[in-house]
């Protein structure tokens, strides 16, 4: 029960590369332009008339209304000179009220009529990315680039959707490309940043969070991502001290308290870890990072029963995850519950055949329920997965003891106490040396 799970950023799973495209109100756009008055049918003057009061209406955040608008004016005459531009609007009010497909069509109306408007392909292109399909988003976004190559954004953005396709190497050519444009983007370096980390270029992540914080020195994201490096080295102080420094940028940041929790977790100090996770689930009741990391907290503080009920939220928010399983389990066997824990590790394993601790604290579960051949079953897969664990040894040798096979019981726990003291594991090594003292005497 040593496991600490972290989850932001790299350390579980995909990265998280920032979408450029956020959900607010378009950016204000111009009003129709009419045409000469002589070749204007009253039809045409009406909906020049309808997509002005549609376009105000947008400028003004007012999406809903300018929505019904623009629909209506661009259905009167779809291929004015007006029509890109309300289509463009048009789209953008749909994505602000949640339409992605709506505002997908909308651009792609825009594009038709008007085939070099590049704020619509690079907009197309960000929707696409935010809806998953990132090929398609590059392909929108180098058309963006190609018909407008000094926008740093749609560098930025095309950077984005490489990222996560995993072509980390052309997400981090594009965000290079990005900084050379605007270099006071902090953002920019932190995408390139987390591009690098998933190539595992620890020191060219960490120079670009340090530019990061040279272009803004109180990014909340930049001290978090700092974090997460150094937590994956293993230095968990020095990440506390960065992730202390987010919260005083950024107090209410969940997933930084949830890191530091698990960096407190690391060091042993199960107290504070604690604290901070409760913060944590308070902001956000389904964080299972947070969840299932109390729940190792309370383990490690005795209090078993509180670990059982984390563990089982974590199930509920999580029902595949064999961490979640094994540590309820650990928990019910400590409170006795023989059966209960058997259950849970072998729902563990069969999550994820491939952890051996799960076979040892089955077979170890097994081993007291009495079911002696069970037990040698699940500790021999445990040695052969793992043959350093001192634990799997003298356990398997209780087991053959208990057998009747004397002589493999005293050699196993012979490694055992090998192991354990090569290890430093004095708990073991103790244990071991007591039971091989009465097996040999």
């Amino acid at each position: 029960m040593k496991h600490v799970l972290v989850c932001f950023l790299l350390v579980c799973g995909m990265p998280d590369f920032s979408l450029a495209l956020t959900s607010a109100p378009p950016t204000p756009a111009p009003s129709p332009t009419p045409s000469s008055s002589s070749s204007l049918t009253p039809a045409a003057s009406q909906a020049i008339e309808i997509l002005r009061d549609g376009i105000d209406k947008a400028n003004a955040g007012n999406c809903a209304e300018a929505v019904k608008a623009l629909e209506r004016g661009i259905a009167m005459d779809p291929h004015s000179v007006n029509a890109p531009t309300a289509n463009f609007v048009l789209a953008s009010c749909r994505y602000y009220l949640g339409d992605k497909p709506g505002a997908i069509d909308a651009y792609s109306q825009a594009i038709a009529l008007k085939p070099d408007y590049d704020e619509a392909w690079a907009d197309r292109g960000r929707i696409r990315d935010e809806a998953g399909r990132h090929s398609a988003a590059v392909q929108d976004l180098s058309k963006a680039i190609e018909l407008q190559p000094q926008n740093s954004t749609y560098f930025t953005s095309r950077g984005i959707a490489r990222g996560w396709l995993k072509d980390y190497k052309g997400a981090i050519d594009d965000f290079t490309k990005a900084i050379a444009l605007n270099d006071q983007d902090a953002r920019n370096y932190l995408n390139r940043a987390v591009a690098k980390r998933a190539l595992r270029d620890m020191p060219g992540a960490l120079a670009d969070i340090d530019a990061a914080l040279r272009a803004n020195p109180e990014s909340a994201e930049a001290h978090r991502f700092r974090a997460t490096l150094l937590i994956a080295k293993g230095d968990f102080k020095t990440a506390i001290t960065e992730l202390d420094k987010t919260l005083r940028a950024s107090p209410g940041d969940e997933a930084a308290i949830s890191a530091r929790g698990s960096a407190f977790e690391a060091l042993g100090d199960y107290k504070r870890a604690a604290a901070d996770f409760d913060t944590a689930i308070a902001l956000d009741p389904r964080d299972f990072f947070a969840v299932v990391n109390r729940g190792l907290a309370r383990f490690h503080l005795a209090d078993y029963r509180g670990a059982i009920t984390d563990y089982g939220a974590a199930v509920a928010l999580y029902p595949n995850s064999s961490r979640a399983h094994d540590g309820r389990g650990a928990a019910k066997a400590k409170l006795n519950d023989a059966p209960g824990a058997l259950a849970d590790f072998t729902a563990a394993i069969a999550l994820n055949p491939k952890v051996e601790e799960y076979y040892r604290h089955r077979g170890i579960t097994r081993f007291a329920m009495r079911d002696y051949t069970g037990a040698l079953t699940d500790l021999n897969k445990a040695v052969s997965m793992a043959p350093n664990d001192a634990i799997a040894f003298l356990t398997r040798g209780l087991v053959r003891s208990r057998l009747g096979d004397s002589s493999g019981a005293v050699g196993d726990v012979r490694t055992a106490v090998a192991l354990s003291a090569k290890s430093g594991d004095r708990q073991t090594l103790r244990a071991a040396t007591s039971q091989l003292l009465k097996l040999t005497h």
